[in-house]
């Protein structure tokens, strides 16, 4: 028998039976004894039978399959071992000493593992994207393939040579355990191992002497016996008895991922527990704007989206974010945690921003809420936009977001955008006016605390652009009641391009650039892009970000992204986001459609210093897939060639901003005698216009480039002012 969140399937001597999950009677598959060698079935329910010589696979329940070729250049009856890990997800081996292989895209490409396992006993699991495989036979070793990179890691965690019938389980989050029955020494110890810390005895427990197996769901280890279950609290085997099994019985265990107990009595009968070893634990709660500024709860107040969420526990870490209602939600196993969250700007303060949480047997939902008030009386905007590329003779488009995190609404938001000379403007998807070629206003009204407003901008970049021209975008929000340290500006730039790799990874400093360094305490903002290049509809995209342990989790923000998603941070950390139902075409369908993009930012640790490399890279998953690896885009802390100016300088504007040939400087008349030059820097930070400073305040840039620029005042070698402006 078999179990796996679509259904399980049960070998007899004649027939194989299978009931996929919901249903309540099970189905017979007449079968020749060709696939004696077992089945199952995958989260989604897809059934898959094991022929020896090759795969049986069928998405109607068993109605008709079609043959998944095992790996190729292995001989007929090589697959000995099949474990369905996830949807599409496969592993194979040849048996003792044999070959072993995985599939990412359901048999249609086989990678090899080149593992040496005994492969007697062994026990394999999908954690995330990695293979865990743990050989337990003489020589105890536990191995994790990443799937993304190929890397393979190996430990080997002792040689037994006087074990009978040995315990072992893979948890969720890649913990190993296994108990070694000493008869000899009258010792039953349980190991746990995981990587990157040394192998670890937790000690003798006579519970495992009458101990058949070793099992885990979730984070939860459990340990069974013919008369009752036992469940590790981390320090002891907590008893309990079976609810509705037979008191005492010798069969074969199987536990569901609902933690449910199925038992073969006797090779003829099966039972199922009626109920789950323990019921799933949450912690849930909401994040409150506590508008009396009392920090006492009331229901009536309005909740806050988008806001940093953080579960910790041994071996547990999540971060989410509040979503459209506010809400958390987190599933757990039983243990102490410690949850918190973190304003999501300078505006807020929260009234408690952890609490320690203990979760027992007790409770199964356990609510925890955050207040959270008011430091500022005005409406924090944020204005964002990107796209996946720019290519010329072609429409294009820009996804623009616009974001008011509160603490007040908006009152009379206005955005205007700025396009490059190049792009012939088409049209918007909400309402707006073309004051003229390159310039575009939309009227977003009042934005309420949490409203968000996406959009895409159309355009045609023209055939008049030169090959790798660069191009560039310029937002401006303007509000009557905007927080001083609102993000009202942004600004990208990006060349046009011919061929290239639609799924990579590029990074861009804040000034909306694409580099390869960033100073101390600057933001490194990542721009990850992929597209359909297959043959049918994506329906989901899965981006698994591994993080480098350089980058500050906490400073994580996420950005605008061409399509609606969910994400996560999980224990590593790696960042996944999740575009569920994207239905994104495949390229040879509607190529415009067939691409997308997310952007999100981040800071390293304050600890690293100047020649701190950073690389990344990530894995893009269209359906169940191989999934396309990245570029690692490697970054370089760099001191910048301009020493940066001092905190105190000097504010002056200029306008018209964007211009086309004349600048005009505003600052007070007390600053002009101390000004003696100026100077103006491109994106790159190259000096491209030098002069001395006139009292007319005006300077001529009409032979400038278009691009984004920055003014820098001078009083001798000293700068004291800097402002940036745009020249179209």
């Amino acid at each position: 028998m078999s179990l796996i969140r679509g259904g399980q399937v049960v070998n007899t001597v004649n027939d194989i039976f299978v009931k996929t999950v919901g249903e309540q009677s099970w189905q017979e598959i007449i079968a020749d004894e060709n696939i004696r060698l077992g089945g199952q079935f995958s989260p989604n329910g897809d059934l898959y039978l094991n022929r020896g010589d090759a795969i049986l696979y069928s998405q109607d329940n068993g109605q008709s399959f079609s043959v998944i070729e095992g790996p190729e250049g292995e001989p007929d009856g090589s697959i000995n071992r099949m474990r369905v890990l996830d949807n599409g997800v496969i592993y194979v081996d040849e048996g003792s000493f044999g070959s072993n292989y995985y599939t990412l895209n359901n048999g249609q490409d086989w990678v090899a593992m080149n593992l040496f396992l005994y492969n007697s006993y062994i026990n394999v699991k999908l954690v995330g994207s990695e293979i865990f495989i743990i050989d337990i036979e003489y020589e105890c070793s536990v191995t994790k393939v990443n799937t993304i990179t190929g890397e393979q890691t190996n430990e080997v965690l002792g040689t037994f040579f006087d074990l009978y019938s040995p315990l072992f389980t893979i948890m969720d989050d890649g913990t190993v355990y296994f108990i070694i029955q000493d008869f000899f020494e009258n010792q039953n110890n349980l190991y746990r191992f995981r990587f990157g810390e040394p192998l670890v005895n937790l000690g003798n427990f006579a519970e495992a002497a009458s101990g058949i197996l070793l099992s885990s769901s979730g984070l939860d280890l459990f340990l069974f016996s013919n008369a009752g279950y036992y469940i590790f609290d981390g320090a002891n085997f907590v008893e309990y008895n079976y609810s509705g099994l037979p008191q005492s019985f010798t069969g074969n265990f199987f536990v569901a991922e609902n933690q449910y107990v199925y038992v073969i009595v006797n090779k003829h009968r099966i039972f199922r527990s009626t109920a789950p070893l323990t019921a799933p634990q949450f912690i849930t709660g909401t994040l409150f704007h506590n508008d009396s500024d009392d920090c006492e709860p009331d229901l009536l107040d309005n909740t806050l989206a988008h806001w940093q969420v953080k579960l910790e526990g041994e071996a547990y870490s999540r971060i989410k974010s509040t979503d459209s209602e506010g809400d958390f939600n987190f599933s757990v196993p039983l243990g102490t945690y410690t949850l918190s969250a973190q304003p999501i700007n300078t505006n807020w303060e929260l009234c408690e921003s952890s609490f320690a949480i203990e979760m027992d047997e007790d409770n199964a939902t356990l609510v925890q809420d955050f207040q959270a008030k008011a430091l500022e009386e005005c409406a924090s905007l944020e204005i964002d936009f990107s796209t996946p590329l720019l290519r010329r003779c072609f429409d294009n488009y820009y996804t623009v977001q616009v974001r008011n995190t509160g603490p007040l609404t908006s009152t009379a938001t206005t955005l205007t955008l700025t396009l490059d000379p190049f792009f012939d403007f088409i049209s918007a998807t909400i309402p707006y006016n073309q004051i003229s070629d390159t310039e575009i206003t939309f009227e977003l009204g009042a934005l309420a605390v949490n409203e968000v407003i996406m959009f895409n901008l159309e355009f045609n970049l023209s055939c008049e652009a030169e090959l790798g021209q660069e191009h560039c975008l310029f937002g401006v929000l303007a509000d009557d009641n905007s927080c001083e340290n609102s993000r009202t500006e942004h600004f990208e730039c990006q060349n046009n391009i011919g061929a290239f790799d639609p799924n990579d990874k590029r990074i861009f400093n804040e000034s909306g650039v694409e580099t390869e360094s960033v100073d101390l305490e600057e933001y490194i903002y990542y721009h990850i892009r992929f597209q359909n290049t297959g043959t049918d509809t994506a329906f989901n995209v899965r981006i698994v970000d591994p993080l480098s342990p350089i980058l500050d989790v906490s400073t994580l923000t996420m950005l605008s992204a061409s399509h609606q998603y969910e994400y996560e941070i999980n224990d590593g950390a790696s960042l996944v986001v999740h575009f569920t139902d994207i239905l994104l075409p495949d390229s040879t369908t509607n190529e415009p459609a067939s691409h997308g993009f997310f952007r999100f930012k981040i800071k390293p640790l304050p600890e690293y210093g100047y020649g701190t490399e950073i690389p990344n890279q990530a894995g893009i998953y269209f359906d169940f897939n191989e999934p396309v690896i990245t570029n690692e885009a490697v970054l370089v802390i760099q001191e910048p060639v301009r020493v940066k100016a001092p905190v105190d300088l000097t504010r002056f504007d200029v306008f018209p901003n964007p211009t086309e040939g004349v600048l005009s400087v505003v600052i007070e008349e007390e600053y002009h005698d101390r000004i003696s030059n100026f100077e103006i820097l491109n994106a790159l930070g190259e000096v491209v216009m030098t002069g001395d400073w006139s009292t007319d305040n005006k300077l001529q840039v009409a032979q400038l480039p278009d691009g984004i620029y920055q003014i820098l005042l001078r009083e001798g070698s000293a700068t004291i002012g800097v402002e940036k402006f745009v020249k179209h």
